[in-house]
């Protein structure tokens, strides 16, 4: 049994090797095999009734789902791919990153207005507190995507910050971006992209950031469009929200990093593209939402600011830091809101299912 579970792994590895560290897949082949393989179908009993249970479906979607097998790779593992015939497969770690995600943004909102109102890093004197913090969040989530470190527990925070519907908002929220994921998946699967199909886009994708786009990148575009049809006419608004969920961790990292991606495009192009789609008068104008033209000059600054670190030998400033050094910076930062941050710093988020415990 243990053998298959050692090929299972190591077959994802020579599939997703970017996605992959050799440090994690060690990680992964040492892991106790009952244990992960009882959570593991518990995670997938969870995820489908999240699939099927969804009610913002256009008609016959909920059938296709049906008929598809839904996997979940064990934690940290993040990523979403799909085989055909009919196999969609999830990283049970992808899913906790967008928990973790959904309670921060649950509640930075709640942050008193002067946390837009300080300036508090000498070498970037135009960030505002709220910003700074949330770039050094983003940080922690990023040693746990690259390394498997300890996810912050956000939830922590939610005595500082009353709100009785936070949990039923996150849950939402994340329900949200795991149809997205999942119809995303599937309409790679629709759209014969792994049998090479051509790629058809009703209109020029909008670029904040310019790129020359890839057959590849392409295809997650039209896959995004895919899913965004896959929603009920009346409610296809709300897949930006979904999008925004989905993709929220992934753009943090991409411009902290200035990555580019042979096979996904920039993560703010792809929000874009999912406005321009839903928002005809906007496509027709050429403008874009404040939101994301600030997100775009701050990839932009970001990147220059890479390029100069890299001139000069250094890694980009996100991976230059330890754990140790994020969290000092996160707890100083706190104490200018003030925000006692220790609770979050000294416990892990349950895992993702726990939020659905109960509403089944």
């Amino acid at each position: 049994m243990k053998d298959v579970w050692t090929q299972a792994l190591q077959n994802y590895y020579e599939l997703a090797p970017s996605k992959l560290s050799p440090a994690m897949l060690q990680r992964l082949l040492d892991a106790d095999l009952a244990d992960e393989t009882r959570g593991q179908k518990r995670q997938e009993h969870v995820l489908g009734l999240v699939a099927r249970n969804h009610t913002l479906t256009a008609p016959g979607i909920s059938d296709l789902i049906d008929r598809q097998t839904i996997r979940v790779l064990p934690s940290p593992i993040c990523a979403a791919f799909s085989k055909p015939p009919n196999t969609i497969v999830v990283g049970d770690g992808l899913i906790d990153l967008l928990t973790a995600c959904g309670y921060w943004s649950a509640l930075v909102g709640a942050l008193p207005k002067s946390a837009d109102e300080v300036y508090p890093l000498e070498k970037h004197p135009k960030i505002p507190l709220s910003d700074a913090l949330a770039v050094y969040t983003y940080a922690l989530l990023y040693r746990y995507h690259e390394h498997g470190e300890p996810l912050p527990d956000f939830r922590a925070l939610a005595h500082q910050f009353p709100n009785p519907n936070l949990d039923t908002q996150v849950r939402d929220a994340i329900a949200g971006a795991v149809m997205y994921i999942l119809l995303h998946e599937l309409g790679h699967l629709a759209l014969g992209h792994h049998e090479g199909n051509d790629v058809s886009l009703p209109f020029d994708p909008p670029a904040l950031i310019g790129e020359a786009l890839t057959l590849y990148q392409q295809r997650e575009l039209e896959a995004d469009l895919w899913a965004m049809e896959a929603i009920r006419p009346d409610l296809r608004k709300i897949h930006t929200a979904w999008i925004n969920m989905g993709l929220s961790f992934h753009f943090q990292r991409g411009a902290l990093l200035s990555e580019a991606s042979e096979s996904h495009p920039l993560y703010v192009n792809r929000l874009a593209f999912a406005h321009a789609c839903t928002d005809e008068q906007l496509r027709a104008a050429g403008d874009m939402d404040a939101h994301l033209i600030r997100m775009a000059s701050a990839h932009e600054n970001i990147e220059r600011n890479n390029e100069k670190r890299a001139a000069q030998g250094s890694l980009p400033f996100l991976s230059s830091l330890t754990r140790e050094e994020i969290l000092d910076q996160i707890e100083s930062l706190a104490t200018l809101i003030p925000l006692d941050v220790s609770p979050v710093l000294a416990s892990e988020i349950p895992t993702w299912h726990t939020c659905f415990e109960g509403s089944e």
